[in-house]
């Protein structure tokens, strides 16, 4: 930007969207898009080339006269496969080690609303009761996008990257039907113990999936329900983790260090409980409270937070 001004600088993103005015205020910013980005960014490109006015754009926020302006949301897009398939060639033409893995997102949203997770913040900003939070891509669509990718890069492992996966297992039976006789190639994904029966493991494992990721956090019940809004129990957990264990998948599992109230003995619990039925792999992740999540109101009542530390 001090090379040269006349660059426009636009910050997009899920920081963004929960910090708009605190992101806005960098003096290097010109413009952000909260929330969906596609079209306002679209809108905000064909402004600025044709010189016409971008300050009625949905979503966009600018600086006027000093000061930082930010546009009332417009409701979340319910048909996601209206939307082109991603650009990639911008990352994998730099990077084509990354072609042996593809990457791609089935749905909008996610089914559930923990406390400390960005979907927390935009099911509270941008949904408002604008069509549905949770949104899926229609089966076509994605088969399309991976036979198109399959064949221009040659990929030999696929991560889908869904908050939860396999939270409609009426979609997933369908689902893999027709990627097993279409794409067939060995992913990995993200699950909740809430959404996993029998049934879709036994899918999973027909699919080709190898790994799945699943967030415990903590088995102390209530730090579950009133601190992080997670409502799965421990015999859901144990349940998920027998189930993966009968299988060919491997189990990594989420937890968190430094929920508040937690003590030593729920560490213990933790470990006594992971020992006794032995997921694949545990992963280990220190609580960050992050701008606008439901965890903060929460955190400040209970005297984890200050004023100050929540505005820093």
């Amino acid at each position: 930007k001090r090379q040269n001004p006349d660059i426009h600088i636009v910050f997009g993103g899920p920081h963004v969207t929960a910090a708009a005015h605190n992101v806005l205020s960098n003096w290097f910013i010109d413009f952000i898009v909260v929330g969906e980005g596609e079209f306002p960014m679209l809108e905000l490109v064909q402004a600025l080339d044709k010189g016409d006015c971008y300050e009625s754009i949905a979503n966009l926020g600018y600086k006027k006269n000093g000061r930082c302006i930010i546009n009332e949301p417009r409701p979340l897009m319910q048909d996601l496969d209206s939307l082109p398939f991603p650009d990639t060639d911008l990352f994998l033409n730099a990077n084509p080690y990354a072609r042996k893995e593809y990457n791609i997102i089935t749905s909008r949203g996610c089914v559930n609303k923990c406390s400390y997770c960005h979907n927390s913040t935009e099911r509270r900003i941008l949904w408002d009761k604008c069509g549905k939070f949770l949104r899926r891509r229609s089966i076509q669509s994605v088969i399309d996008e991976l036979k198109e990718r399959k064949q221009k890069y040659g990929f030999n492992t696929l991560c889908i990257w869904d908050e939860v996966f396999t939270y409609d297992e009426e979609w997933l039976e369908e689902f893999c039907e027709v990627y097993i006789k279409e794409i067939n190639v060995p992913f990995w994904t993200f699950v909740h113990p809430k959404h996993i029966t029998e049934k879709t493991v036994k899918l999973l494992e027909k699919m080709g999936c190898w790994e799945v990721e699943m967030g415990v956090q903590t088995l102390n019940q209530n730090v579950k329900n009133n601190i992080l809004h997670r409502y799965e129990t421990k015999d859901d957990v144990i349940r998920a983790i027998k189930l993966f264990r009968n299988s060919k998948i491997r189990l990594v599992v989420d937890v968190i260090f430094g929920l508040p109230q937690l003590k030593a003995e729920d560490y213990i619990e933790l470990i006594e409980t992971f020992n006794q039925y032995r997921p694949t792999k545990v992963q280990t992740f220190w609580l960050r409270f992050y701008p606008g999540t439901d965890i903060i109101p929460i955190a400040r009542e209970k005297g984890v937070l200050t004023d100050n530390e929540i505005k820093e």
